[in-house]
């Protein structure tokens, strides 16, 4: 076996290096971006809607009156403030679940969530299970604010709220 040469060591460095790296990039091309799917709820239950949510929590369909999918932007944003809002202590007031928001989101490591929420209550829910939403009740509410910079409440919604 010869030893290598300068000009041959720095073809193999180099070719390593490009290895490396091609895999880096490589792998790092299959984490997806996160996604989130907004639908905006039919909290009359009056409206005939073609698309419709499950609530787990009252075992009932919900009409979906609208649907927008997320920006991977917004999506990342949004999941941000879902890893901060919903809390994992059960909701212990008696007033329900009337939810008016139900998202479908899935974080960049491939995560996923499909829950209803409320912001009457600050509920949301797992098969069985309502838990808390940090913050203030409402529509100004960090969570209700920023699913509403993709899908805006109703006005007669707003209106019901404010004092």
């Amino acid at each position: 076996m010869r030893p290598f040469g300068v000009a041959e060591l720095g073809v193999r460095l180099m070719k390593t290096v490009a290895i490396a790296l091609s895999l880096l990039f490589g792998l790092s091309a299959f984490a997806a971006p996160p996604s989130l799917i907004v639908h905006l709820l039919d909290v009359t239950d009056k409206e005939q809607t073609d698309q419709r949510f499950w609530i787990d929590w009252s075992d009932k369909w919900r009409g979906i009156i609208e649907t927008k999918n997320a920006s991977p932007q917004e999506a990342e944003k949004v999941i941000q403030i879902l890893k901060t809002s919903l809390l994992t202590t059960p909701a212990t007031h008696f007033c329900g679940h009337d939810p008016i928001y139900g998202i479908e989101a899935t974080d960049s490591d491939g995560k996923k969530l499909k829950t209803s929420l409320c912001f009457k209550c600050l509920t949301w829910v797992k098969p069985k299970k309502r838990l808390d939403i940090a913050g203030k009740p409402g529509p100004d509410n960090e969570l209700c604010m920023a699913l509403r910079s993709i899908i805006e409440l109703p006005q007669e919604v707003l209106d019901a709220q404010s004092p």
